[in-house]
């Protein structure tokens, strides 16, 4: 599918930024907005994704207006070789997914220099969590999260998900693109909240990010957000200056629903998939196995080892780990679930039918290994919730007794909570 922006301000030439990075040591004279030939490129998808491999240096289009003073700034606050070891690291962590991001920015026709923006909000990492809560390559809160079906739950984190994440981001930058008209603008709410773009330009009579950001009316990180993506666009455009390796072959996934949950060093050693390819395709999962199959779960496998994954699955191999455990007067889940890695929850997704109030002795229940532990003795749990934790911006229940390899039950009642109580701020529990 071709790039048809005509209903949308065009881009321009992103070789206008190459004299600015090359001399950015040196003070640039020039208007303080500089007005750039608009044109539409006209490239269809495979073009695009061969050209972001070539060394030759492209000719993609940029925004529609620059300032050159501010992205000056930006691009001053690290040296050349500070710039090129920081590219270096981020864009390696982020080319299996990157084919991915470039497929659904053409698709939505978003501008194609969004493509490198998780290196600005995340440094490529799937498993970013600012210190807001913000998580995954795009960075998504908890709260902005939902609209997007991305689900949270003790099984896993889809805002870590790199399909659902990207699609989600790609959809809500669209969406910023509607209300505002602008991609500047679009990107800006990106960072700092649509509405405090939109009632600040209302409040200011003023559309433009670029005077937004020269007069201080937006905040400091969302005045060096957009040069700062301009500057990564840059240096990835011209792989070969910067001595950053060229990728000529295609990452592909592809999703497979599951008839039963697996574990992933299992299926890994099974299929020959790596590990970590493995993990990192998947990165969304808080353990080594998959969700119970009744949560609808789709893993994500290297394409070209969709045949082996396939046969994996038919083989009559135990694709997944249990321990079994025999209730004993006295237990409760909680302990038991504390013990193995799992929550009360977690327990009864394999244990359909079992009441935590009413536990019977004799009953067997079915635990899926998470972690690798001996047969559980509750008398030989020795283990003391004697340290303290204080809460920071942003924290949950779960994201410490995960942080702990605890369980959200033990964290409340060792701190005298109930599991659905609020924390803040400042408050201190008690953890192993």
């Amino acid at each position: 599918m071709g790039w048809n922006l005509s209903r949308r301000k065009t881009l321009i030439l992103i070789t206008i930024i190459a004299p600015f990075f090359i001399c950015a040591n040196e003070p640039i004279e020039s208007k303080k907005h500089t007005q750039l030939w608009k044109k539409e490129s006209g490239k269809n998808f495979p073009d695009i994704l061969n050209t972001l491999n070539n060394y030759k240096e492209v000719k993609l289009y940029q925004l529609t207006e620059l300032d050159i003073e501010l992205v000056n700034k930006q691009l001053n606050k690290k040296s050349l070789e500070e710039w090129k070891k920081y590219i270096q690291i981020t864009y390696k962590r982020m080319l299996p997914f990157r084919d991915f991001i470039a497929e659904e920015i053409i698709k939505n026709q978003v501008p194609i220099e969004i493509l490198y923006l998780p290196i600005i909000e995340s440094a490529a990492n799937s498993m970013a969590r600012s210190n807001k809560g913000a998580t995954g390559l795009w960075q998504f809160m908890e709260s902005s999260s939902y609209p997007y079906n991305m689900e949270i739950t003790e099984w896993l984190d889809e805002r870590r998900d790199f399909v659902k994440s990207t699609r989600g981001a790609v959809s809500k930058l669209n969406y910023n693109y509607q209300i505002t008209g602008d991609w500047l603008l679009a990107l800006a709410a990106y960072n700092c909240g649509l509405n405090r773009v939109t009632t600040t330009v209302k409040n200011s009579g003023v559309s433009d990010y670029w005077e937004l950001s020269r007069r201080g009316l937006l905040p400091r990180e969302t005045v060096n957000y957009i040069p700062k993506l301009l500057t990564v666009n840059y240096i990835l455009f011209n792989k070969n200056k910067f001595e950053i390796p060229v990728k000529w072959d295609k990452n592909s996934w592809d999703e497979v629903e599951l008839d039963s949950a697996v574990d992933l060093r299992i299926i890994a050693n099974l299929s020959g998939i790596p590990y970590n390819t493995l993990k990192q395709g998947n990165s969304e999962l808080n353990y080594d196995v998959t969700p119970p199959v009744n949560m609808d779960y789709r893993i994500k496998i290297p394409s070209n080892y969709l045949e082996n994954f396939n046969n994996a699955l038919l083989s009559q191999e135990n694709l997944m780990q249990f321990y079994s455990y025999k209730v004993k007067s006295g237990d409760t889940l909680s302990e038991i679930g504390y013990y193995y890695g799992l929550s009360t929850s977690g327990l009864i997704k394999y244990n359909p039918g079992v009441n935590p109030n009413t536990l019977r002795a004799g009953k067997t229940l079915i635990i899926p290994a998470v972690k690798k532990v001996e047969p559980y003795n509750k008398f030989n749990d020795s283990r003391k919730f004697i340290n303290d934790y204080i809460v920071k911006d942003g924290d949950t229940l779960w994201d410490i007794a995960v942080s702990y390899k605890t369980t959200v039950e033990e964290i409340a009642q060792n701190s005298g909570l109930s599991i659905n109580s609020y924390i803040k701020k400042g408050m201190i529990l008690k953890v192993p």
